[in-house]
Order: C-alpha cells, then sequence, then structure tokens
C-alpha cells in the first residue's frame, strides 16, 4: 500500500511541474496580479529569496484588490526573455471599475518555467525617489527612470539651452525626480536623444547625479551616462 501511495504522490508532484513549466507567461502575469499580497507572488517571479525584502519593504501589509485583468500577448525581446503588457482596473471610491495602470513585465524562461523579473518590471531602484531627493548624494546614482523630453531648463542659462537636451524624469509608480540634462554633443546624449525622440515616454537606465553649487530647492541632475534602453540589466 505505502508502495502505491509513493507512486500516487510522484506522479502528482510530477504533474505539478510539468503544469507550472508549460504555464505560458501571459498566464504567468495573470496570476501574478490576481494575486492577494506580496507573498503570494513570490512564486512567479525569479529569485524569490533574494527580493523577498525588497517586495516586502514595497508593499508593505498591503493587500492587491483587482477587479479586472486585461493581459496582452507576450512578444519576445531577447534570447529566453518575453515581455507581456497588462492593465488593471480596479473600484473607485464610488464603486466604479476604472482602468487604473497599464505595465509592462518582464519574463525569463528557466526550468520551472517563466518568471517575472520582479525588480525590472516594477523600475526597482537601489535609492528610492524620495532617499534620493532628500539626501541629495554626490555620487552618480544608476536610476531605473520613465523619461521623456522636455523644454524645462529652470535657472539654466539660456547660453546652454541649445547645447543641452532637458529630459523629464519619473519613475516606476510615476513619482517625479526631477529634470536632467545632458550635452547634446556627447555620445550618450545622442544615444537618448534616438530612444527619446518620438516625443512618448520610454522606460530607461541612467546614472544621474547632482550638479555641484546647486540650489537645495532645485529639481535639477545632470545625465551622467546614458545606460540602456530598457529596464532589464544586461
Amino acid at each position: 500500500m505505502s508502495k502505491i501511495l509513493n507512486i500516487i504522490l510522484i506522479a502528482t508532484l510530477l504533474m505539478v511541474a510539468i503544469t507550472a513549466c508549460s504555464k505560458s507567461p501571459e498566464s504567468v502575469v495573470e496570476s501574478y496580479l490576481k494575486a492577494k499580497d506580496w507573498r503570494e507572488r513570490l512564486k512567479y517571479v525569479l529569485d524569490p529569496d533574494r527580493v523577498r525584502s525588497l517586495m516586502e519593504r514595497h508593499y508593505g501589509n498591503k493587500d492587491f484588490e483587482i477587479e479586472k485583468i486585461k493581459v496582452n500577448p507576450s512578444k519576445q525581446i531577447k534570447d529566453q526573455w518575453v515581455e507581456v503588457e497588462a492593465t488593471i482596473s480596479v473600484k473607485n471610491i464610488y464603486g466604479a471599475t476604472v482602468v487604473s495602470n497599464t505595465a509592462s513585465y518582464y519574463l525569463k524562461k528557466t526550468s520551472t518555467g517563466h518568471k517575472i523579473d520582479w525588480e525590472a518590471s516594477i523600475g526597482h531602484n537601489s535609492m528610492t525617489t524620495a532617499a534620493f531627493k532628500a539626501q541629495k548624494p554626490k555620487e552618480p546614482i544608476k536610476f531605473r527612470v520613465k523619461a521623456k523630453l522636455s523644454n524645462n531648463y529652470f535657472s539654466i542659462s539660456n547660453v546652454y539651452k541649445n547645447s543641452l537636451w532637458s529630459v523629464e524624469l519619473k519613475d516606476g509608480i510615476e513619482n517625479p525626480i526631477a529634470y536632467g540634462y545632458i550635452e547634446k554633443e556627447l555620445e550618450d546624449g545622442k544615444r537618448l536623444y534616438e530612444v527619446l525622440k518620438d516625443g512618448e515616454e520610454h522606460r530607461i537606465m541612467l546614472i544621474i547625479k547632482y550638479p555641484k553649487g546647486m540650489r537645495p530647492d532645485d529639481d535639477v541632475v545632470l545625465i551622467d551616462k546614458f545606460v540602456y534602453d530598457g529596464w532589464l540589466e544586461n
């Protein structure tokens, strides 16, 4: 009898493993978004042991109350990686269901199925926007940002306006970071412009720093380097 039970147990575990591995990227994203809290979402992300503390800090005790999920077909972005765009709807204070957010999720194909790169998908940074603005670190910091070309130059002299790109920078949850500036003739300035020249908002990774001698209330940073287009670490 025990031998039969062992066989049944092994068969069940194999079926669970096969089912997990065969889930489409779209199904993984849908299951991730349907999860009630960050702990339940852990099973769908890459390297869960490492990102557990990051997710706990990011979400806290928040419960996810999503009314509707629309998941678009995945698209291949590089070897073993796909991108899935999903739109979620929630109830507003009047009880009506409204669109809350559309976001992209980056998934890697692993031996146990597709897993979400949580850090790249939500735009996680080593320092929060609030901490960055409060501390104004002297050293350059690598940031995942949402970036869009701008015409704002604030206190920058008119002499330099024609030689600098102005870029509006926000973090992954739409918090304004600052306006960033980079010389147009620099190689990184040219590469950045090629990405942003359509006037749309793009997910990119930059190295930014506060300029010396700036006023405390200036929301101005220098773009030290355009790292790459997108939020995935190469």
